[in-house]
């Protein structure tokens, strides 16, 4: 929230300062032109916020495949942008069962995958919680993006390599066990472009749950698929479901 206020306080003083300044104005073409330029102000304004975005990538050098502990600065740092960003592309949440996942301790989150703004939903429903999700290693080639992944502790995660994969299930253990973050996982393994509800689940998809023996929150979504197609002219309607939230003692034996 602290982005959106900004940018609106940014635009506000810049409105106030040229409307003052216009008061020596007496022809109507002149009060059409501070209108223009007041909303040049509050669209400036919030392209301000995508810099300052662009500006907390430089100092950050992606030597690794992993981060050794995931930066609770970039992690409210995006969570800003992301907010800022979902008034930006103009899509409505409907969120039900947030009372489910638990208040303390870490867990792992299972979503089903239809869109690229999947991560970015679970960022906003439940950005008072850190989550670093195992994701697709060409996110980390995005200029800008791919430095704070990696500061958030997003783990890259290789197809291809098979021993890239178990050092990804290895780490994510790790950050559950050291209360680092929670574990974000997408067990169908890519986007779901079908009709069916559900991809089948990649192998070892739930694996690092049953290691760290923590608890697997289960969620659905509905609707991410349309943001993209309907931005800017139609506002998207997504749906967040919290199913269940399954203990070790629940799940250890399936």
């Amino acid at each position: 929230m602290f982005l959106i206020f900004l940018a609106w306080f940014n635009s506000i003083l810049s409105t106030t300062l040229i409307s003052v300044y216009a008061l020596r104005y007496i022809n109507w073409w002149d009060y059409l032109r501070i209108i223009l330029v007041a909303i040049g102000c509050i669209i400036v304004s919030h392209l301000w916020n995508f810099v300052y975005f662009a500006l907390g990538s430089i100092p950050v050098r992606v030597k690794d495949n992993f981060i050794d502990k995931p930066s609770k600065f970039y992690h409210w740092a995006s969570e800003e942008c992301l907010i800022f960003l979902k008034y930006f592309i103009g899509f409505r949440l409907k969120i039900e069962g947030l009372e489910k996942v638990p208040k303390n301790g870490r867990f792992v989150l299972l979503v089903n995958h239809k869109s690229n703004f999947d991560g970015l939903i679970c960022s906003i429903v439940l950005r008072n919680r850190q989550i670093s999700f195992i994701s697709k290693k060409e996110i980390f080639e995005i200029p800008i993006v791919k430095a704070y992944v990696y500061k958030m502790g997003y783990l890259k995660l290789d197809r291809d390599d098979i021993r890239q994969n178990v050092k990804v299930i290895r780490k994510a253990q790790e950050y559950l066990e050291k209360d680092y973050a929670c574990i974000g996982v997408c067990p169908e393994g890519t986007r779901n472009k079908t009709d069916e509800p559900l991809l089948p689940f990649k192998p070892g998809a739930t694996k690092v749950a049953f290691l760290a023996k923590v608890p697997v929150v289960i969620v659905t979504m509905r609707g991410t698929e349309t943001i993209g197609k309907n931005f800017p002219f139609k506002r998207s309607k997504v749906f967040f479901r919290v199913v269940e939230t399954m203990n070790y003692e629940d799940y250890k034996d399936m």
